[in-house]
């Protein structure tokens, strides 16, 4: 019987094989999951990624042993399968596995809005939706740079009244520095009028 990729092993051998893919997947998913939306905001994970790097690149970096080690197999069995110009288990998996890289989140969006009274933020990061409202006279934006190079690291924050809250998380650097000269030229303008 043709297992995909373990053709060749015993059972043994092959029930090794997938153990260790699990645990690969496994070790990998806890820092995943602290790195995440998930991990900063419901389980108040506060450590800096490593190296400065960004929360999602370190995810991103993290994430790749597991899709191509531990879902390997399944990418392989694709493969073969769509070369014979069969549809079976393998591409179904290869392909929920693909939708679900991209599309865990294609979806997700970040939203401000300024009127004369009121500063709102709208986030949506896959299924959760996030809301914040600050009074336009008290809001501001404070930038936090550090690094240099491939590490330059750029951070915008909206912050009233104790609150602080990470805007232009999708854009790289520059868009972030533009971003806060955007917002600060608007809360400026609307004060003044």
């Amino acid at each position: 019987m043709d297992h995909h990729g373990h053709a060749d092993m015993s059972m043994d051998k092959m029930a090794d094989d997938m153990r260790n893919r699990f645990l690969v997947a496994a070790v990998l998913s806890v820092p995943i999951l602290l790195w995440s939306a998930i991990g900063r905001q419901v389980l108040h994970f506060t450590v800096p990624a490593p190296f400065g790097l960004r929360d999602d690149l370190f995810q991103l970096i993290l994430s790749l042993p597991v899709i191509g080690y531990s879902a390997r197999i399944f990418f392989d069995g694709a493969v073969r399968a769509l070369r014979a110009r069969t549809l079976d288990m393998m591409v179904l998996v290869a392909v929920a596995i693909a939708f679900i890289c991209y599309g865990r989140r294609a979806a997700d969006f970040e939203r401000i809005t300024l009127s004369a009274q009121d500063l709102s933020i709208e986030r949506a990061e896959g299924a959760r939706r996030l809301h914040w409202h600050f009074p336009t006279v008290w809001a501001r934006v404070e930038v936090e740079e550090s690094g240099s190079g491939w590490m330059h690291r750029v951070r915008v924050f909206i912050v009233s009244r104790g609150e602080r809250v990470e805007v232009g998380r999708h854009l790289a650097a520059p868009g972030r520095k533009l971003l806060a000269q955007e917002i600060f030229l608007a809360l400026r303008n609307t004060a003044a009028a």
